[in-house]
Order: structure tokens, then sequence, then C-alpha cells
């Protein structure tokens, strides 16, 4: 017996140590808490709202997911007042009052999940659930959060922000040495520059930030007090489907306060630092749920009716049959090193303070790319002018020097491809390169369509021949500007290893692992970025690698599918511009700012990739900085005018000339998504989502 139990003992070791495929949990049959840990572009308004990608994902949870059945949906004994909060599911509840008021509806499945709402007040109304006629259970909507407080500090002339311990403070009346001092509660979003000018009229604010611990309310004055000072408040939280330490105003508790806050507060109470800073995460509020389980599933007939309590009251935000919960765990500029550093409580494992997931995305790179800025290849421009200098992309530089005779010459962060097949590169510019097989490779000439490049992982390296290869083929129908892949030769190339961060998207995967083994996770691509603002390529290609590491750790690149989706983007377009030729090969557009999605049409043809391109994209200039030319992200950006440049089969002199704008874009920025690109990565993480949870559609 014994030495059977020592060899499963040594069966489960050596599962373990192979790396055992995690226990998948079927999402339609159990409730699965699911984490999205991200930066700016997870961040969305600071919520759970369909402004993020997590909110995108938070619809697919409740309308795939599970059977979920809306206010509209149901059969109340009066009419619901619509009651309008960010921090509901989808900005709204319905509200009834009085006892004896219901709300009716059919339901099928194993447990019925009430998601309420209770407001900052002490009535209460007491709720029995019925299900066909009989009662299955009862609940209240009592607020034990509220309350009364009052603070008293000294101001030393130097500190400005005084904490007042904790969140959900209202009703602020503030003396300095017995003098009433004027204040407000912060509601901006996200803004930079001196906030006390966006407060003419008042001496002070009350802003969310961290005190050491957790995240509170601090008085903030605009200039530093002296003297006494007393402050005393209201206290209370609405408590709503959304968690987080946002509030309410005195007047409106459903108007929120800013989602940002001071950030890094406990470095130095006297110099806070900016105040558009995120705090904290966002999650499910498990204290709005009440969830009853049936002995089995069936079609039942459920009414919520109030049979008591004071001023009674109901507030229904949806019903479900699955208790799945969502995380917005996106903090603006966090990087995955900054999840692993982070000395004010936004690590991975403040992620898992707020519950351990079954499932996680990690949706990283836009700001982890500062660190990743070295290119393994590249070649001198020499007789540059100081104007061809300052108008130089500098994202693709990596100095600037001035000659003896007057030039400069910039040193571009690329090489020349000298010859190219399907699967190699031959160029000067490798000759004694430090690449190796597993670095990253992106062939062709940047114009602001990334589809006018391609990234591949490469495959060997000949130092001394100055060739490299590569695995998948390029595909010339699938490369905007060339017909042939021949078209690439003298085309530029460039190369990078992504070793740091990817080192750190390992760091994070194993101390999520550490809390639950099982932990199925996402490593999700959300960028099809402007080059010449961010050089954000082969993150997929990276995470695919990272992924391939580990058992149920799965990679998924949006690019793709928001690459589909510009196509779709011609119809009802708004901006059309008409050209008529006058034989010459660039014409200005109207438009600045940077844009993928053009047709160029000459005699009816689209000649858009073919004969013409469009140069598009805001850029940063290289800044001469006491003596020194500074390259990367530097200075002012430049705004140029968009210009439509024809390379071959030049229009004669007469013709009209058209150019389309897709109506739409992902991206105002192309970082940041706009509610059309959060639509297309959300619905990219979903499927990437029931993939590595085994459900299929």
């Amino acid at each position: 017996m014994k030495a059977l139990l020592h060899l499963l003992f040594l069966a489960v070791l050596t599962g373990l140590a192979s790396g055992t495929e995690p226990v998948i949990r079927d999402p339609r049959t159990n409730d699965l808490k699911i984490a999205v840990i991200g930066s700016s572009t997870v961040w969305g308004s600071g919520l759970l709202d369909e402004k993020s990608m997590a909110g995108v994902l938070d619809d697919c949870l409740r309308d795939r997911w599970s059977k979920t059945i809306y206010p509209e949906d149901m059969q109340f004994s009066q009419k619901p007042v619509t009651v309008r909060n960010r921090k509901f599911f989808r900005g709204d509840a319905a509200k009834i009052t009085g006892k004896g008021a219901w709300a009716e509806f059919d339901f099928s499945g194993d447990q019925l999940v009430i998601t309420q709402a209770i407001a900052r007040t002490r009535a209460y109304g007491e709720i029995t659930v019925f299900a066909d006629g009989k009662v299955l259970g009862k609940f209240d909507n009592r607020n034990n959060t509220l309350g009364q407080e009052e603070k008293t500090f000294s101001g030393n002339g130097k500190a400005t922000i005084f904490p007042l311990g904790r969140a959900f403070t209202y009703g602020h009346r503030v003396t300095v040495n017995g003098q009433s001092v004027k204040v407000k509660l912060y509601d901006l979003n996200y803004v930079s520059g001196p906030v006390y000018k966006k407060f003419p009229g008042y001496d002070a604010v009350i802003v969310r930030g961290h005190d050491g611990k957790k995240v509170v309310h601090h008085l903030y004055f605009f200039t530093p007090p002296r003297g006494k000072i007393h402050v005393s408040y209201s206290y209370g939280e609405t408590i709503a489907y959304t968690a987080c330490t946002v509030g309410g105003s005195a007047e409106d508790e459903n108007k929120l306060e800013s989602t940002y806050g001071v950030g890094n507060v406990p470095h130095d109470l006297a110099n806070p630092t900016q105040f558009s800073s995120g705090l904290d995460f966002r999650s499910s509020n498990a204290r709005a749920v009440k969830v009853f389980r049936f002995p089995h599933a069936a079609k039942r007939r459920i009414r919520l009716e109030i049979t008591g309590g004071n001023d009674p009251y109901l507030m229904l935000d949806f019903v479900t049959d699955r208790n799945h919960q969502l995380m917005n765990a996106g903090i603006g500029g966090f990087t995955a090193l900054r999840f692993l550093t982070d000395k004010n409580h936004r690590t991975v494992e403040d992620v898992l303070k707020v519950f351990v997931p079954d499932a996680a995305y990690i949706i990283l790179g836009g700001n982890d790319d500062w660190s990743e800025m070295e290119r393994l290849t590249s070649h001198d421009q020499t007789g540059l002018t100081e104007k061809q200098v300052r108008e130089l992309r500098s994202m693709f530089y990596s100095k600037i020097e001035e000659q003896p005779d007057g030039t400069f010459t910039a040193t571009r962060k690329t090489g020349i491809i000298k010859k190219i097949t399907a699967t190699s590169l031959t160029s000067e510019h490798l000759t004694g390169t430090a690449a190796k097989p597993g670095h990253y490779l992106r062939i062709g000439n940047y114009y602001g369509d990334n589809l006018s490049t391609a990234v591949r992982r490469i495959k060997t390296v000949d130092s001394q021949k100055g060739i490299i290869t590569w695995q998948e083929p390029l595909d010339p129908a699938a490369m905007v500007g060339i017909d042939q892949i021949t078209d690439l030769q003298g085309a530029e190339f460039t190369i990078r290893t992504l070793a740091g961060y990817k080192n750190n998207i390992r760091g994070m995967i194993d101390r999520l692992r550490k809390a639950n083994p099982d932990m199925r996770i996402i490593l999700l691509n959300t960028y099809t970025p402007n080059y010449f603002m961010r050089g954000v390529w082969a993150y997929a290609e990276a995470l695919e690698d990272v992924a391939s590491e580990y058992k149920g750790v799965l990679q998924a690149d949006a690019s793709p599918a928001v690459h589909k989706w510009i196509p779709t983007q011609f119809a009802g377009a708004r901006r059309i511009v008409k050209i008529l030729s006058t034989g010459a090969a660039e014409y200005e557009l109207p438009y600045k700012r940077h844009w993928q999605g053009f047709q160029v049409f000459v005699n009816g043809k689209d000649v858009y990739g073919k004969d013409a391109r469009v140069e598009s994209g805001w850029f940063y200039p290289p800044q001469f900085v006491r003596g020194k030319w500074l390259t990367g992200r530097t200075g002012n950006l430049v705004q140029q005018n968009m210009k439509l440049v024809f390379t071959r089969n030049i229009p004669p002199a007469g013709t009209e000339i058209k150019v389309v704008f897709a109506r739409n874009v992902w991206s105002s920025d192309y970082a940041h998504p706009s509610p059309e690109g959060c639509r297309i990565i959300g619905e990219v993480g979903f499927d990437a989502l029931n993939q590595v949870m085994g459900v299929r559609k």
C-alpha cells in the first residue's frame, strides 16, 4: 500500500513538473471570476462600463455565458423609475417603492442571481422572493455604510493635502482658524496642468488618493494653510454593481466624483503628483448580489415583492442564472514591471486580494515599449541639412550628429534590404549583427499604414554573410504597396528582442499561477498603432512565444480583426476629397492626424496600395537641447497635413482623383480604443476566453 501511495505521489510531482493541463470549469454551469489586467487601454472610464474592453467583455458574460433578464423584460406592479448611475450595469436600474410593489418574470436555471442597487439612505425594503407562488427566500437593502465624522489637522504653511481616512465622504464643511473654506468634490476627467485653475472661487477640493494602506479622500488645498483645520462630513456608499472607491456628491449620490485621483500620495504628502492617476481596481460587487439556488434547473415564474421595511424600495439592476464576477484591473501608464513592483497597492498580489481569478487577461505593451527602444540594426543617412533633420520622425532614429562641413549624419534604427525572398533577406547592415534566432523582424517601409509592413520571427542568422531567414513566407497580397516580393528590395527592415518585456510577463504569469495553478491566462495584444508615435510591433509574436511555454496560457491578437473591420467603414463615408490632377505625383490633403483606412479612386478604380499611398501620422521631430540632438519621444508633436503620393501610373493632368476616408477608426490616437475599438477588442478577447476555457460556440 505504501509503495502504491509513493508511486501516486511521484506521478503527481511528475505531472506538476511537466506542466499539467489546468482544470477547466465550464462557465455555463459554473460561476467564474475573471480579471482584466492592463494599462489605460483597459482603464476606459475607470469603471466597468462599455467605454472599455472590460465593459464589452462584461456584456458577453451576461448575455452569452448567462441567461440574463433586464428590467425592460420584466412586469411591474407600478411603472418603475429609471435611476441612472455609471456604477450600475449598463448605467441604469429600475426602482419601485412601497409595500406590496413587485416585479415578475419567467426564469429558467438552477440558481437565481439578483443584482440590486442600494441607495445612500436609511430607508430600506424587505423583499420576499417567490418561485411559482412559493416563498424561495428573503433579502433586504439596508445600507450599513452611513455615518458622520469630524477631523482636525494642524496646517504648517507647507503641506497642502490632509487624509480623511476613508472614501465615500460628502457634504464637507471646512474651516481654517474658524473661517469657512469653500470646498468641492473633485469631479474632472483626465487633466494636466494646475488644477486650481479648473476650480475658480474654491479654496480646496476633496480628492481620492492613497494614504499608504488604502484609497481614501484627501482635503487638498490650493494654497498651503497655516493653523487649525477642522473638517466635518457625512460618509456612505451607494452599493451598486461596480465595486470601487468612487463615490457620489452631496447633492446627487448618482453624480460620481472623478474616477481619477492624486497619485503616489504616501511618498510626499506635501508634494503630491498629478490629479489624473488611476488609483485602484474595479470589480463586480458581491454586496449587491443575492443568490438563491434551486434543486434542479426548470422554468419558473419569479416574483420579487416588497413585503416590509422603512419607506421601502427596491432597485433592480438585472437577474441572471450565473454569478460571474469581473475585475477591471487597468491602471493608466502601467507596465508589466509596474505590476510586479508598484508600491501603491496595484501589483499582481493586489489583484489577487480583490479575488483570485479563474481566468485572467494580461493586456500590456504600449507603455512597456518605452523600455524596449533598442534595435539590432542601423544605417546612417548623411549630408542632411538642419531643415531636413527637424522634419525627421525621431522615433526611427538613435543618434544625430553635426559634421565639420555643417551637414548632419542621422543614424536610423533600420537596415536596407539588398536581396529578399519569401523567407529570407540579405543586407550589408546585418554583417556582425547581434540578432539571434527568436528575435523579431519588421520588413517594409512605413508611411502610416501598418499593412505596408510585416513582422516575422527570425529562424536563422548568418552574421558573416548578412543573411537572416524566417519560417512563415511573406505574402505580397497581404502587404500594401507591393505586387511581388522583389518590390521590397531597397526597403527597410529592423530587428528587436523584447527580452525585458517577455521576462516581466512571465513574472506576472508565475505570480498569478502561484495563487491558482489552474488559472487560465490570455495574453492579448490590442495595438494597431501609429509607428511614428509608438513602436508597438512584434508584441503579438512575443506574447505567442511566452504563451507557448505554459499550459493553459493563450495568446490573442486584435490587429487582424481591426484590419478586417476597416473595409466595412467605407460605406457612408463622410470624408471624401476630390482632386483634379495636375500631373504631379504628390497632393496635400486637408486633414491632419493619423488614419488607417483609405481608398484612392482614379477613373473609378481603387489604386490605393498599388499606385498610390497616403502618408499620415503625427510624429515627434528631433529636438536640439543643451547642445545635443535628442531623438525618441521628445518635444512637441508635429501635426502635418496628410499627403497623397503616387508611386507609379501618375494620373494625367485633368484626371479626377477621389480619396475616401474610412468612416470610423479603432482609436482616435491609435493607442486608446474608441467605442468601435472596444467592441472589436472585446469580441477578440471573448473568443479567446471561450477557447482557453474549452467552450464551443
